[in-house]
This record gives structure tokens, sequence and C-alpha cells, in this order.
């Protein structure tokens, strides 16, 4: 049987219309006196434009169908040109929910299901009631999770494996310097009352004033930390990690909720990351590469939790991950490897010296900040950088002042090249290239290994058949 949307989506839809267009309705036709013939053409551009919003709007709920079944899912769109979707379930590897606040006023959610072989292959449902898409998930998920059962709309939840303390929400409003966001408000305030010549003489009195300006700061900073506070809490207040033997399911968000899953089979590298903050509160983010990402929240969904402490990650990674355990690679770079960075010339500054010397010759010297600079940040990321090829498994790290550790399995790994410039030749080290399926494609590289280390990368490649079984015709990784 055919379904649609719910008849919810058209009070939402006008809803958010009013949401998205109220603002500029009250600056064109409210606070704007203006007759000229301009303004008067942008009004009713306007007006034309949000009924031509309502009408796609209102042919999207009446021209969207569709109907799933133990198999697969068909969608049908589109009124004069009319698009038909069928995919297997099998072929769905993540599922997402995300639910505005507007959204959940009216008890609506937008589910996201995402297909294994192609980065733009979607089914996306913008509103369907949140029983329904709770429907669809279990029905998708069966395939691989026996595990999720339905009763009326009520989930058998997976095993609860992590959710933040207050403590780790306030250490996180500090690393992700989300109180700095006070600065753009202030200066669209400032912005705001200049534009206006609202007189501010007074203020500039005050400001001159040492016994008010002490205070202003302290409440400034106060407003700043009070507001990253409430941001992070909003974002990550109820973040859930779960996971059962072949699913992670993550939860975050207060206002807007945004659920997904991730197929443990699809995940082809895990990377973590440190700001030099976040190494000093012993926090990392952990972040996996799978054979698709999806899109539809504001930030990255391959991010398993971005303020995890170290030591807890390591034990989580264990439990949910265990091929892919964090461990601290051992090898390091050689002191060739260092001077073929620290010698490597840098065109940028060779550019930036000849323009100085002919326009503005007195100041020459400045163009060597740049080399002071660049040279600091090749020594950092040269003394920061680890390697490691164990018997099935490729991990690195490197950077400068925000380290990014990567681990691979080898069975995931698709393809490896080796190649050297001249500049490298000179010195007998080599880069080293993996490509991973993700999204479709994801290519890293390791630079500055000794060439001798990177022929034996190609040979450990090549034993990945030892990483395959075969059932019949079939290749099992």
């Amino acid at each position: 049987m055919w379904l649609r949307y719910p008849l919810s989506k058209v009070l939402y839809d006008i809803a958010d219309l009013i949401k998205m267009f109220i603002i500029p309705a009250f600056l064109l036709f409210i606070v704007s006196e203006s007759t000229s013939l301009a303004m008067t053409i942008v009004r009713y551009l306007f007006v034309v434009f949000v009924v031509l919003s309502s009408i796609v709007n209102l042919f999207t709920m009446v021209t969207f169908r569709y109907r799933i079944n133990d198999q697969q899912i068909e969608v049908r769109r589109g009124l004069f040109s009319r698009t038909e979707q069928i995919v297997p379930l099998p072929h769905i590897q993540n599922v997402q929910s995300d639910t505005p606040f507007l959204q959940r006023l009216f008890g609506l959610t937008t589910l996201k299901l995402e297909m294994l072989d192609a980065s733009d292959s979607t089914i996306t449902f913008s509103s369907l009631k949140i029983a329904e898409a709770k429907r669809i998930t279990a029905i998708v998920n069966q395939e691989v999770v026996s595990e999720l059962t339905i009763v009326g709309t009520e989930e058998k939840e997976p095993p609860l494996i992590f959710t933040p303390t207050a403590n780790d929400l306030l250490k996180a409003t500090f690393t992700s310097f989300s109180f700095l966001v006070i600065i753009p408000l202030g200066i669209k305030l400032w912005n705001m009352l200049d534009d206006y010549n609202v007189s501010i003489g007074w203020l500039n009195k005050l400001l001159q004033s040492s016994w008010f300006m002490i205070p202003m700061i302290i409440g400034i900073a106060v407003l700043a930390v009070g507001i990253g506070i409430i941001k992070v809490f909003l974002t990550y207040w109820g973040y859930t990690l779960r996971s059962d033997t072949t699913t992670l399911y993550i939860k975050k968000g207060v206002l807007s909720e945004t659920k997904f899953t991730i197929t443990k089979s699809r995940v082809q590298a895990v990377v973590y990351e440190q700001s030099l903050l976040k190494r000093m509160l012993g926090l990392v983010s952990i972040k996996l590469e799978t054979t698709g990402e999806l899109t539809l929240s504001e930030t990255a969904l391959n991010e398993i939790y971005p303020y995890m402490p170290v030591k807890q990650a390591e034990q989580i990674m264990q439990q949910i991950l265990p091929q892919f355990v964090l461990e601290s690679p051992q090898k390091k770079l050689s002191l060739t490897a260092l001077w073929s960075r620290l010698l490597k010339p840098s065109y940028l500054f060779i550019i930036a010296l000849i323009v100085l010397l002919y326009l503005a010759s007195p100041y020459w010297y400045v163009a060597f900040i740049w080399p002071i600079v660049l040279t600091s940040y090749r020594f950092f990321k040269w003394r920061n950088t680890r390697y490691d090829m164990a018997q099935s498994h490729l991990q690195w790290q490197q950077g400068a002042f925000v380290t990014e550790r990567r681990i691979h399995i080898r069975a995931t790994i698709t393809e490896v090249k080796v190649t050297q410039s001249a500049w490298q030749r000179l010195f007998g080290v080599a880069t080293i290239h993996t490509v991973i399926q993700a999204k479709p494609y994801a290519k890293h590289c390791l630079k500055d290994i000794p060439i001798q280390e990177a022929e034996q990368f190609v040979t450990w490649y090549k034993a990945r058949v030892n990483d395959m079984t075969y059932e019949g015709d079939t290749v099992c990784i």
C-alpha cells in the first residue's frame, strides 16, 4: 500500500515559512517606509517568492509516495516529471533521524536513508510522524539487527555505552571555545547601534572610567562562559552512544534531536584527533570513516563524541570496535626526514621577498616572518609524526598543533601507492598513499619515511590476501 506524508506536514510547512520569512517581511512592510519603485518591486517579488515556496511545499506533499516491505523500499515523487526510486533494504547502510524543535512541536521528524554504493544516493523523508520513522528504521535495521523490535511505538534500546556527565560538558565548553560566540554577537550589536545612529556619547564616558570597565569585563566574561555552557549543553546534554553486535546508535540534542546509526562492518578507518588544549585536558575526538557519510546535520555525523577522556575512549573502542583500539605508534621519522623538511625551499617566501624588495624595500625583513613560522610548523609536525605497520593494521599520527592519529585495517585499504619527488630522492625518503572507500573514496598520505620502509609497506599490503577468506565464489574480508 502506498503511503504519503501526514496532513500535519501542511501545518509544519506553514510554520516553517513563517519562521523563515517573518523577519524579512517585518523589515520590508513595517520598518521600511520607502515608497520608491525599487522597494515596491522588492516587496512584490518577496510576496511572489513566498507564494511559490508554499506551492512547492504543497506539490511535494501531494506527489510524494512510498511503500516499504521486508525486501525493498520504493519512493515516487514528481508531477510532470516523475521519479521512481527502488532500493533493496540490504543496500541501506546508515539511517538518521533529525528532529528540529519546530518539527517536534508537530510530532514530526526528518528521516534519511543512505545507500552503500554512491555518495549522493539517499532517500530523504522530510516530514514523517515519529512513530512512522521508528517503524521504517526498524524494518531497515532488521536486515542486520535482530535485537531491535518495535512494540507500538516503544523501542528496545541496545546497551548504553557512553553518555557525558555534567563535568564532561563543562570541559567541552572550554575546549570548543563556544563561549567566543559572544564576540560576533557583540560586533553585530555595535554595528546595529552605528547603523541606526544611536547616540553612544554617554557610553564613551563610561568606557573611560576604570570603576565601570572592570565590572563590565567581568560581566562580559561571565556572559560569554554562560552562553558557551548553554550552547554545549543544548548540543550534547542527553547524548548517548549505544551498541550491539553489528551497529552503533548515536543520539544527541535537546531542542533539536538527531539520531543516526552506523553499521560496524562499514567502518573503514578510525581517526583520533587532539588539539593542543585537548591534549592538556586529556580529551580526544573520535571520528569514523565509513563507506558513506551522512550530511543532514550541521556537524560531522561520523564523529562519535568530540570531547571524550582518553582513557575512557580506549575502553569504549575496545568494547565497540576492538580492531581499532587507540594505541601509540612507536616508529619516529628520522633526522634525515627532518632536514628534508627544514631545507625544502619555500616559493612563497621567495616571492614575498622579491615583492617587498621592489615595492617596500625598507621593510624587506618582514618576509622572514613566514620562514620562521613555516620552520616551526615543519619541526613540530616532524616531531609529532609516528607510524607502525602491524600484521594486519596500519596506523600513523601526524600534525603540528592538532595531531591526528589514523588506524586502518589492511583489508579495508583498496589501493596503495609510493611516490618519491626529486627533493625526497636526495634524502632517501618517500611518501606512502592509501585509498579507502569512504564517500566514495578517501585518500591519505604519510610523508618522508625511509624508502626501504616504503617498499616494505608495499610488501605488507600485498599480504592483504591473507586477511580474506573464501566461501564458494565469494570473497569475504
